[in-house]
């Protein structure tokens, strides 16, 4: 019995371990506020080093050389000198001793799809990023961090019509959910409707896939702060998939086993019965000989 209960504990716990993991890294992708979607890597000269610098343009068509030249004029003053790349996943990153001191610094690249767009993806794609975050960590030191957030929904606004565009991104995982009112909710600079921001502007544009009208109704929707959450995220690894069934058919073959055992001694100690029996009809008159 004792082995029993050792075993149903060790299945119980690894059961946990199962399910919690993936839990565990999807609560790792963080909804951080999104404000760049575009990359500029540009040169002062042929000869002179590349240098880097994230900026906000509002959609795929207006990520350009000419677009990082106008943003960033005395960083890429030469068209043919800047190469603009989209992105729609930005790393949050920082590695041990890091973190402490100087925060977190964002790492966008081009990952295609919120599937693609992981702390391990990250950890692949830039070296500040940590292959295993410590999140736990007891002293700040010792802590490091990474985290992913895949946009597909861009918010251009401005509080009144003197003010610039301000770029907001963030995960809507479908065109119903990236909205006006989903970007008033969620940025202060996204003013909400009414008379009183009549002078504002908020406009709400989707570059993810269109999912059909199935994955649309089973897709859950987009929260307005906290963790990412698609589709594909939602479900079990093969590996939890795998090591569930082991322990469901483990659990299963012992409970059998040890009801079998039972089932077993039970009969052999009816025949033992039996048995005992027998032999005191075999002698019937032994105990009366004896009480005489």
């Amino acid at each position: 019995m004792r082995c029993f209960r050792v075993t149903c504990a060790v299945m119980a716990l690894a059961f946990a371990i199962a399910i919690f993991l993936p839990a565990r890294a999807l609560a790792q992708t963080a909804d951080q506020d999104v404000n760049t979607d575009c990359t500029c890597d540009c040169q002062q000269t042929s000869t002179s080093e590349v240098r880097r610098f994230n900026i906000a343009v509002g959609s795929p068509t207006a990520c350009t050389a000419a677009q990082c030249g106008v943003t960033e004029p005395a960083n890429c003053p030469s068209v043919s000198l800047t190469t603009a790349t989209y992105h729609d996943c930005t790393c949050l990153c920082c590695g041990q001793g890091i973190c402490n001191t100087d925060g977190a610094t964002a790492y966008p690249f081009m990952a295609g799809s919120p599937e693609k767009c992981t702390p391990d993806a990250c950890a692949g794609e830039f070296y500040q990023c940590p292959n295993s975050p410590n999140y736990g960590a007891s002293t700040a030191a010792t802590t490091s961090f990474a985290a992913a957030t895949y946009a597909d929904c861009t918010c251009g606004c401005k509080r009144s019509s003197s003010d610039a565009l301000v770029y907001k991104m963030f995960f809507a995982g479908s065109p119903d959910k990236c909205t006006a009112d989903q970007c008033s909710a969620k940025y202060y600079a996204c003013p909400d409707s009414g008379s009183h921001n009549a002078d504002g502007e908020v406009v709400a544009t989707y570059f993810g896939v269109v999912p059909d009208n199935a994955t649309a109704a089973a897709m859950p929707s987009a929260s307005s702060g906290g963790v990412s959450v698609n589709s594909k995220s939602t479900e079990l690894p093969t590996y939890a998939a795998a090591l569930i069934a082991i322990l469901v058919l483990g659990l299963v073959g012992t409970i059998v086993g040890i009801v079998v055992h039972r089932r077993v001694q039970k009969e052999r100690g009816f025949r033992w019965v039996k048995f005992d029996e027998n032999d005191g009809d075999k002698n019937p008159g032994a105990d009366a000989g004896e009480r005489v």
